[in-house]
Parts: structure tokens; C-alpha cells; sequence
């Protein structure tokens, strides 16, 4: 049997980039919040008194800002991205044809 894939569902590829995207952007928001506290700290211990109090409100809030602009970004990002791919395909499909698939039943 061959199949012809001629067009792609913008919303459900943007609704699946999204989703995956928030995710992983999570976790690099996570890792980037957990590099940027320990950079903090060390910052703190090395100078002192100088730096605690302006440091202090930068540590408390800056983790959970950052993780959450992180995952928004990268998840905005990817869904504009992707929808833009999947419309490029679906006007190529129109012009030259879609990806052709050839599959076989099997017998188990």
C-alpha cells in the first residue's frame, strides 16, 4: 500500500511542540536557576557583606523567575518555529507532492 502524506494539522503540531517544549524548558530552567545560585553564593562568600543585602533578594526571586521565563520562552519559541515548518510543508505539498510512504501488512 502507498500513502501520500499531503497535509499536516498546524494546531495539533503546535499543541504537541508546546507541551514537549514547556517541559524541557522547565528543566533547563531548573539547571540554569541551580548554576546561577551557586554562582550567587559564591559571589556572596567571596565578597563579603558588600554584596549580601543586593544578593539576597536576587537569590530568593531569581530561581523560580528564571525557571518559568526559561520554559515559556523555549516553548513559545519551538511552537512558532514548528508551525512555521509545517506551513512551509503544506504549501510545498501543493506544488511538488507530499512524502510517500509504502507499507506492508504483516501476518503475526
Amino acid at each position: 500500500m502507498r500513502y501520500e502524506i499531503k497535509k499536516i494539522d498546524i494546531l495539533s503540531v503546535i499543541k504537541i511542540i508546546f507541551i514537549v517544549s514547556l517541559f524541557i524548558g522547565a528543566l533547563i530552567g531548573i539547571f540554569h536557576a541551580l548554576i546561577f545560585s551557586f554562582i550567587g553564593t559564591l559571589l556572596q562568600q567571596m565578597g563579603g557583606d558588600e554584596v549580601e543585602f543586593g544578593m539576597r533578594s536576587i537569590t530568593i526571586i531569581t530561581p523560580f523567575v528564571m525557571i518559568l521565563f526559561t520554559a515559556l520562552f523555549f516553548a513559545f519559541f519551538n511552537s512558532v518555529f514548528a508551525g512555521f515548518i509545517v506551513l512551509i510543508y503544506n504549501v510545498l505539498t501543493q506544488w511538488i507532492g507530499g512524502i510517500r510512504i509504502d507499507l506492508d501488512s504483516v501476518d503475526d
